[in-house]
């Protein structure tokens, strides 16, 4: 997110500076197991840095999904974000 502007309690600037981001590396998968049926799966790493705070965790989406093109009708299920926090920022560990 760049460079911030460190400031004390009262909103005096420190002099000092800092950074903060967040970073996912995503990798996946969706094929087709046959004529009707489509699956998906994704796993993921989550890291974020603000200042001296960081945090990691691992998570993974899966989906699958049925498609009828003769009666025109399509459905499908994902469940999103599965995983967990490794290290929390600050010892306070949050949803996914």
């Amino acid at each position: 997110y760049g460079s911030f502007n460190e400031t004390n309690i009262t909103g005096e600037q420190t002099g000092n500076t800092f950074s903060g981001g967040d970073y996912l590396f995503n990798i996946g998968v969706g094929h087709n197991w046959n004529k009707q049926i489509y699956y998906g799966l994704n796993f993921k790493t989550i890291y974020g840095t603000y200042d001296i705070y960081r945090s990691f965790a691992l998570a993974a989406d899966a989906s699958i999904t049925y498609q009828d093109t003769v009666n025109n009708f399509s459905g499908g299920i994902i469940l999103k974000n599965i995983g967990y926090q490794l290290k929390p920022f600050n010892n306070q560990r949050e949803n996914l």
